[in-house]
This record gives structure tokens, sequence and C-alpha cells, in this order.
């Protein structure tokens, strides 16, 4: 089974799977109960979670046994657990892990990594996700479309040239 992703929108959900997910869930009401449905008896085999906060101990609960769950965000902008007790709140047998962009020093303009990604990119091997381009002058016309949440990509605001 490949990659289930989640939304909060039916859109963004229909953009998911042209972008290659097997299948989407949309937050809400009833989120775990659908997600479980969605995925493998078991439990999901890892997952990336770009949310934070309480939602990381929801991601934990939906992983089999030995699988691992990464937070590489805070879309929720909570950065703290409250009352986090990792034994009594972390599933047995389930890992927890984070990354932080900011531990990948090659990763700055012009650095090994970021180079790396962009001659992926330049040789056709890798798509970007870029929802709009917008020229200098109009950022505040992406800004606006970012906080509205109605980008399904990357916004990219290109400089005078």
């Amino acid at each position: 089974m490949g990659v289930t992703a989640t939304t909060r929108s039916e859109a963004k959900g229909r953009r998911l799977t042209e972008l290659g997910a097997a299948g989407t869930v949309l937050e809400g009401n009833g989120f775990t109960e659908r997600a479980r449905g969605a995925l493998p008896e078991g439990g999901a085999a890892g997952a990336v979670d770009l949310i934070g906060g309480p939602a990381v101990l929801e991601t934990l609960r939906l992983l089999r046994p030995g699988a691992t769950a990464c937070n590489c965000g805070s879309l929720s902008d909570t950065w703290v657990i409250p009352d986090f007790e990792p034994i009594a709140m972390i599933p047995s047998g389930r890992k927890l892990t984070v990354f932080h962009s900011n531990d990948v020093h090659d990763a700055r303009v012009g650095g090994p990594l970021l180079r790396a990604v962009v001659e992926q990119v330049e040789r056709g091997e890798v798509a970007p996700n870029i929802d709009a381009v917008y020229p200098l002058e109009h950022t505040i016309d992406a800004h606006r479309r970012m906080t509205a949440n109605e980008a399904t990509g990357k916004l990219v605001v290109l400089p005078h040239r």
C-alpha cells in the first residue's frame, strides 16, 4: 500500500491523489476512526507529522507496532503537549522522533543538499509541487492565498530580473 495523506479540504485531497497519494483522510470529527479504516490492518508503517502538538499523540496511535512517527512541523502552532508523559502516552512498541531543519547545515542556499535537490528538479527526477508563481510586487497576493489556506502546493515569489 502507498502513502495515505491527511488534509483539511476535499480539494486538497484530490490534489494529493493526483500527486500519487494512495488515499486521503479529511481531518475533523471522527478522524482517528476514519484514518484507521484507510490504513492497512495493524496500522501505518510510519508517519510524518506536520501538525505537531497533541496531534502527534493521535498520529502515534495510528502506527503499527515497531513503527516510527517523525514530527517535523508545527502547523497547529502548538509547540507543547500539555502534561506530556512519554511512558504513558506513547503506545508501547511505537517510536517518536523529530526533525529540525536548522540541524541540516548543508541545506543552506548553495549548500550541497539544496544543490542536489535543485539538480534532481533540473533533470526532471523530482517535480516540485508549485501552486502559483508571483512577481515580487504581488507578494501580498501570495501571502493572502497562503493565509486563506487556498494553496495546494508551494507559493513562489520571484524577484525582478
